[in-house]
């Protein structure tokens, strides 16, 4: 899967890489697919400037519309967004 342009990647506390793409969005990979996260997901921002994991666990992104956080799920979703 082509993911475009990559600008940082973080992991979470399921070995999960998350992935802020200037053309792809919020992305995931699980070590064998890549999960585009998109305005169906409740991400309404096409692109993720900055992406980070903080101590409590969740994602923290800044994108054109401003910051978001999430919390991964083990299953390779997200929940929680704010």
């Amino acid at each position: 899967t082509n993911i475009g342009l990559i600008l940082q990647t973080t992991f979470d506390k399921f070995g999960n890489i998350w992935i802020a793409s200037y053309t792809s969005g919020l992305c995931m990979y699980n070590g064998k697919t890549v999960i585009r996260f998109g305005e169906k997901d409740g991400i309404k921002a096409d692109f993720i400037y900055s992406i980070t994991t903080c101590n409590a666990g969740n994602i923290w992104f800044g994108t054109q519309k401003g910051v978001f956080r999430i919390t991964p799920t083990e299953q390779g979703g997200l929940s929680n967004i704010k």
